[in-house]
């Protein structure tokens, strides 16, 4: 018998009459190969003598005598076996009260959190199901790292067509869910596999080709089905990974970056960064990718390499080739050193060699050594930060104002009277054209149109809603400006029963049921292309971000050169970064450019600040970083050596 069942039990058992349990959460343990038939609360009086002592308790709940019981909430063990309380009070966290401490409700004389408790979720004696939890007095299905619940379903935002990117975003019939977006096919390296985008690298189900089922007992690794994965792939669950870049694998299995973030050398980032942009759901290098060299999805030649974003036939010094990549071995994390060395997981590479900057339990951000699961600024990922009122605990905001009627719903603290993605309760999100009103998703009307019951309505034509909802006009009559009338003057014409526009309306444009597309307006009873939004230009027949765009920056076709992104619409290197040998560079903290382009810092020392220096905690001694708290050789100073067989602690020598 499962855990979950002898639980199961022990709630059914408060709730039944008090002829058959009283005000007892006690249950009887069945013994070993109960099959779930009746339960009437005895021991079973056919027990084999020869049986090997009394079954267990599962895991919350603890024996007294020969039933299992929670000390924390029942009545007649309140806090340890047998300590019953007084007629009148509950068992409230395991001490006798006399009400029941928010959140915590009453059932059958325990207190319990009716948003959390599988046993009592949501009301008193509702028993979530095997393979699902209690989330917000809701049973919701438990997903393993990666998926997400739609509607009381685990599924994949990133390659769901139904659910592409968030829950109830279905994709049109010729469109594929891609890296979380509805794209008119799958983004490399992704491939079409029946309808959904799947990686054939490392998918046994579709490994290499779609369809191509890896035999059992064997993986895919990277497109071949093996006995083993083999480095840099890791096995995770079935798959094999790169635990560097797959965001439901980032620097461990099972570490899943939350929504919307990118892994990079291991660490969960909210946004994919600098020189990496996203491509199928992975943040890749496009300066260096031959599989995406310059934008998602441009493979170079067989015979080619990726040099600054461009299909080369050999690489430029310093660079050198690595796996049909340009890179430099001296602070390449993927390459340090020699092609294929790989730093460790938040590592970086500097003069070709693997260091850790940050202490256990910190990554690297551009913003330093961060703790993602305490730090409000970069919580579970780098840069996502947590709202104004939210903290960040185990890697998730969580609102600490979330009290009634608000409710937490994963890291959102929400109305559930008003709010579109949770309307009424966790998940239900209110389809398009629709807004949440007192917990209810009711159509959402933009002015003049009006909510007539089955729809919005204009009543300045509708003629069953002529001038306000229900008025309705005689047969053959026609509603025009909101009244009754007779057939429609010009130039306005009658489509059906109604008086249209055919220079303007979308419906009718140049007459009647010549509908535009959606990104369409009728001009002078033609459809055409709407106006590009406030931010973006058209170019052609593209809608551009001149200030961001290397094709079109500034103006519509200003191209950059190779390598030289588009920053603020001129064609440079964003912020204070400023280009060193071809490369966009942080003069601040590289050092082979330190505070100047090639201005190399010696060995051992680091660049801080634009200056030669020594990181802490080392200090400088014969022209050696080291540390003193821990250097026999230099143990609290410069040349104070530790004799015999003393070790150096904390700067000072101990030992013989």
């Amino acid at each position: 018998m499962s855990p979950r069942f002898a639980r199961a039990l022990a709630s059914l058992c408060v709730l039944v009459a008090a002829s058959a349990c009283g005000r007892t959460t006690l249950i009887t343990v069945p013994e070993p190969g109960f099959d779930g038939g009746t339960f009437d609360g005895s021991v079973d009086a056919g027990r084999d003598a020869g049986d090997a002592g009394p079954p267990t308790c599962p895991d919350d709940l603890v024996r007294c005598g020969e039933r299992c019981v929670d000390p924390f909430s029942d009545p007649e063990h309140c806090g340890a076996c047998f300590e019953a309380c007084d007629e009148g009070l509950v068992c409230d966290d395991g001490e006798c009260s006399a009400s029941c401490t928010p959140p915590r409700s009453e059932c059958a004389g325990g207190c319990v959190d009716l948003q959390t408790d599988e046993l009592n979720c949501g009301e008193c004696g509702t028993i979530c199901e095997e393979g699902s939890q209690c989330e917000g007095g809701e049973c919701r299905a438990v997903c393993d790292p990666g998926l997400a619940i739609c509607e009381g379903a685990c599924v994949d935002l990133r390659n769901d067509p139904a659910n592409c990117g968030e829950c109830g975003n279905a994709c049109g019939d010729e469109e594929r869910c891609s890296g979380g977006e509805c794209r008119g096919e799958c983004e490399a390296p992704l491939r079409d596999c029946g309808g959904v985008c799947v990686d054939v690298r490392s998918d046994p189900e579709n490994c290499g080709a779609c369809g191509m089922d890896c035999p059992a007992g064997t993986v895919c690794n990277a497109g071949m089905c093996a006995a083993t994965c083999t480095a840099p792939r890791t096995l995770c669950g079935d798959d094999c990974v790169d635990t560097q870049s797959d965001p439901s694998h980032c620097g461990d299995c099972g570490n899943d970056c939350p929504a919307g973030a990118g892994c990079v050398l291991g660490t969960c980032f909210s946004e994919c960064p600098f020189p990496t942009e996203r491509c199928g759901g992975t943040c890749v290098n496009v300066t260096t990718d031959p599989r995406n060299c310059g934008e998602c999805g441009n493979v170079c030649a067989a015979d080619e390499l990726c040099q600054f974003g461009s299909c080369v036939r050999t690489c430029r010094a310093p660079l050198v080739e690595c796996m049909g990549s340009c890179t430099d071995f001296r602070i390449d994390p993927a390459n340090c050193g020699a092609c294929g060395r790989r730093c460790a997981t938040g590592e970086i590479c500097s003069r070709g060699t693997c260091f850790l900057p940050c202490d256990p339990g910190e990554s690297l951000c551009t913003t330093g050594c961060e703790n993602l699961s305490t730090d409000p600024e970069n919580c579970g990922a780098c840069g996502r930060e947590c709202a104004t009122g939210e903290i960040c605990e185990a890697g998730r905001c969580v609102d600490t104002r979330c009290m009634p009627p608000r409710l937490q719903c994963g890291d959102e603290c929400v109305d559930p009277q008003s709010d579109d993605a949770n309307c009424g309760m966790c998940g239900n999100v209110c389809a398009p054209g629709s807004s949440c009103q007192e917990g209810m998703c009711r159509p959402l009307c933009d002015p003049p149109l009006l909510e007539c019951g089955s729809g919005c309505v204009d009543p300045a034509t509708d003629p069953r809603n002529c001038g306000g909802c229900g008025l309705t006009c005689p047969l053959g009559a026609v509603c025009t400006g909101g009244m009754c009338g007779t057939p429609c003057p010009a130039p306005r014409i009658t489509c059906g029963a109604s008086c249209v526009d055919p220079q303007t309306d979308q419906n009718n444009c140049g007459g009647c049921g010549i509908a535009c597309a959606p990104n369409q307006v009728c001009d002078m009873g033609m459809c055409r292309i709407a106006a590009c939004p406030p931010d973006r230009e058209l170019c052609g027949t593209e809608c551009v971000d001149t200030s961001i765009d290397p094709d079109h920056c500034g103006d519509c076709d200003v191209t950059c050169p190779d390598g030289i992104p588009c920053s603020g619409g001129a064609c440079r290197c964003p912020g204070s970064l400023i280009i060193c040998d071809g490369f966009c560079t942080d003069i601040t903290t590289s050092p082979l450019h330190c505070g100047a382009c090639r201005r190399e810092c010696g060995p051992t020392l680091s660049c801080i600040g634009g200056s030669c220096a020594c990181a802490p905690p080392t200090s400088l001694c014969a022209g050696r970083c080291v540390n003193t708290d821990r250097d026999r050789n230099n143990c609290g100073g410069c040349g104070m050596r530790c004799s015999g067989l003393q070790i150096c602690v904390g700067g000072a020598c101990i030992g013989f």
